[in-house]
């Protein structure tokens, strides 16, 4: 199976493509986070013959986790900007 840091990486990689796309809405990006880390873990698991419901257990795990850099990294630059002004 693949390393859970290179999901969340590729994972994280995929969002901020997405957040500077004008057809895909800057809200709905913690949702395709989750569906990618789904679909990345159960495409994992099959390739690999691992275990679907540890893969959809960890699947959980690092789109928590890539959330949370996302909305930290979000968070963190939008205080940024206000604090220049």
């Amino acid at each position: 199976m693949i390393e859970i840091g290179l999901v969340i990486a590729v994972v994280m990689a995929i969002g901020s493509w997405l957040k500077t796309q004008e057809w895909y809405p800057n809200s709905f990006i913690p949702l395709a986070i989750v569906f990618l880390a789904v679909a990345f873990n159960l495409g994992n698991a099959f390739l690999f013959h691992g275990d679907f419901l540890e893969a959809g257990k960890l699947a959980f795990i690092e789109a928590l986790g890539a959330i949370g850099i996302h909305s930290g990294m979000k968070n963190t630059f939008q205080w940024r900007e206000s604090d220049q002004k």
